[in-house]
Parts: C-alpha cells; structure tokens; sequence
C-alpha cells in the first residue's frame, strides 16, 4: 500500500475544497480508486471485518470529534490510507450519491459494491462524524420550523427545532417577538465579522429572505379609515326634492 507523502497531503486538501485543477482532479481520484480496488481483490473477508468495525463505531457510541479517527484507523488499517480518504472524500459532501458516479467507472465491481454497501447503510452517520472532525461538534446539522395561529388567543406561535450533530435536539416556541429577538442576536453575532471572504455560501437566499422581513416590518400601519366631520342640525341642508315624489323632473 503506497503511503501518502505531504505533496500527496496538500493535493487531497485542495480536493476537499474543490480547488484541484481537472487534470489533477481527475489523476488523484484514480490513485484513490486503485487503492481500494488493490486493497479487495480477493479479499471478500475484509469487507465483514470492515462492516463489523463501523456497526461497533457508528451504531454503539457516542459522536464526537473523534468519531471520524476511529472509522479512518479502522479503514486505513485493512484498505490503506487512500481508500480511507477516499471513502472521507465521498462523505464529505451530502450529495455523497453524485460523487459516488463520478469515480464509478474507475472502481472494479468488489470496490464498488463495498462502497454502495457502506454508503447505504452508513453515508448519513459518515458525514456527520467526519463534518466532526473539525471541531464543530455542537454545530447545526438539520432543522425543522413551523409558523401558525394559536386559535384559542388568536396569536402567533412560532417552533424551530434543531438536531445538532452531537445528536442533541433543541426545541424552541415562542411568539413573534422572542423569535425576532433571537434574529437580532444572530445578526450581531454575523455583524461582528467584518470580512466577506469568511462566507463561502451563496448570500442571495438571506438577503431575499432579509429584505422581504425589512419590507414588513418597515410597513407603514394601515390608515384608519375617514370618520365624516360632525356638523349642528342647524347647519344640515334638506336636500330633498317634493317633485321626486311624484315622479317629476
């Protein structure tokens, strides 16, 4: 098994950035793929003891920031490093399915097969442990919101629910007021970053969301309608006509 040299390092962390050239790109995921094809030729026992090793990691234990160094000893000492980052690299994006077609055609049918196996029954708990491994273990991993009318007091209620990748789950409820204080918080937190390069993401879906919460909460209060001006009886002009009675014009 070829050992990994810190050249070797620095292009697989541009990998994970996504900041390989093509060529290179392309040249690295075919020494990944190779690994793990070498690694299970005729080797059809080490994808039970791999199996076995993430059920005992991933099905038993608490997730932590070294969850992810438990699974990457377990797969490097059977498979070798680079089929160890290999499988990092497919979970280190959500969309591990996508990546998995991208580097299909370079893996034989065990390697393959191994990768569609682990990934089915463990892509979701991978991600989660190897996203860990950078320290964010109290971060945000999915979250679920709900806005309606409490009809007993016909009042807003707002719910959000967030599940940590700690595996911890936080509920919050509260009216309009408390959740509107709590994005004030969040936005002095975001504030005090004063460098745009410090947000790789797309900012365009929170400034719409931004701008539409400005709109309404800068909208002028409907106008309350125009009550007629008050006048003395003595001021009213009988404006009635005697020859509309009888139908004349």
């Amino acid at each position: 098994m070829t050992s990994i040299t810190q050249s070797d390092t620095d292009q697989w962390t541009l990998l994970l950035r996504d900041e390989l050239t093509e060529s290179d790109r392309t040249t690295l995921l075919g020494t990944m793929a190779e690994s793990i094809n070498t690694g299970l030729e005729g080797r059809a026992e080490v994808r039970n003891d791999i199996t076995s090793a993430l059920q005992a990691i991933l099905d038993t234990q608490r997730y932590d920031d070294r969850t992810w160094s438990a699974v990457d000893n377990s797969l490097t000492i059977c498979l070798g490093e680079w089929a160890s980052r290999l499988v990092a690299w497919l979970v280190a994006n959500a969309d591990y399915a996508t990546r998995l077609a991208e580097i299909r055609p370079n893996l034989k049918a065990p390697a393959l097969a191994f990768l569609q196996g682990i990934l089915a029954r463990y892509g979701s708990d991978l991600e989660r442990a190897f996203y860990m491994t950078n320290g964010f273990v109290d971060d945000w991993r999915s979250l679920w919101r709900d806005v309606w009318t409490d009809p007993s007091t016909n009042q807003y209620r707002l719910r959000l629910r967030i599940l940590k990748y700690s595996g911890e789950d936080v509920l919050l409820e509260s009216g309009p007021d408390a959740m509107l204080a709590l994005a004030t918080q969040l936005l002095t937190m975001l504030n005090a970053i004063p460098v745009t390069n410090a947000f790789s993401q797309d900012p365009g879906p929170f400034l719409s969301e931004a701008r539409q919460l400005v709109s309404t909460l800068t909208l002028a209060p409907a106008e309350p309608p125009e009550q007629p001006t008050p006048v003395s009886s003595d001021s009213v002009t009988d404006t009635s006509d005697d020859s509309k009675s009888d139908g004349r014009s």
